[in-house]
Parts: C-alpha cells; sequence; structure tokens
C-alpha cells in the first residue's frame, strides 16, 4: 500500500517535501532499528525514480500511473544488485503490487488533494 501513498504524496505536496519526509522517516525508522541500511537504499531508490518521474515529467495520467512501477522495478534491481542475486525473482513478486499501484494511485489522489483542501479550509478559517 506505500507505493500508491508515496506517488500520491509526489503528486499532491510536490518532489522535494515528499523526498524531505521520506528522509526523515528513513532516518527514524534507521534509528530505532525498524530498518536496515538496505531497506533505507530500497526505498531511497523508489523515492528518486517515483519522485524523480513526476517532477521531470508533470502529473499527466500516465506519467502517473507509470512512476509507481518505475520506481518499483528500479527499486528491485538495486536490491539485487545490493545482494548480488538475479533481479527477476524480486521483478515478478513485484509485479501484484505494481498492478496495484495503477489501479488505487488517481483515487487516493483524489482524496489526498480533498483531504489538503479541507485541511487548508480549516487553517485559513482559524487563521481569520
Amino acid at each position: 500500500m506505500s507505493a500508491p501513498i508515496a506517488v500520491a504524496i509526489a503528486v499532491v505536496y510536490g518532489f522535494w517535501r515528499y523526498i524531505a519526509a521520506g528522509l526523515i522517516a528513513s532516518s527514524l525508522l534507521l534509528m530505532l532499528g525498524l530498518h536496515t541500511i538496505i531497506n533505507v537504499e530500497v526505498s531511497m531508490i523508489f523515492r528518486m525514480v517515483a519522485g524523480g518521474i513526476i517532477a521531470l515529467f508533470g502529473h499527466s495520467v500516465p506519467v502517473i500511473l507509470l512512476a509507481g512501477p518505475a520506481g518499483t522495478l528500479a527499486a528491485r534491481i538495486g536490491l539485487a544488485e545490493t545482494l548480488q542475486v538475479s533481479a527477476w525473482p524480486l521483478i515478478i513478486g513485484a509485479i501484484p503490487g505494481m498492478v496495484f499501484t495503477i489501479l488505487t494511485v488517481i483515487p487516493l489522489i483524489r482524496i489526498l488533494k480533498r483531504a489538503d483542501s479541507i485541511s487548508s479550509y480549516h487553517k485559513k478559517e482559524n487563521a481569520a
């Protein structure tokens, strides 16, 4: 579930906020001992590729639909290189998640935009 949410965050809040939040999350998880450096590597490869695609090519539907699977593909290839194993089993195992990302990212973007607009409305209302 994290890939479609990650892509939605990158679309709604922008690349730099997405990367900053990812760096903070990865750092905290690493310091708490819940992630290893390999987990951080995989996460950052995904973030740089998926977020980078959105930052470079915009927010069109085809770009959004391909950003998550492209990030996942790159992260799996990076993991395979780190572990010195074949990438194919890792990629094949990720295909259901890639399909799930394609199917759910657009609805999640709509939900996140709505939540952000409601939050922004309440911030303006409380400031007045």
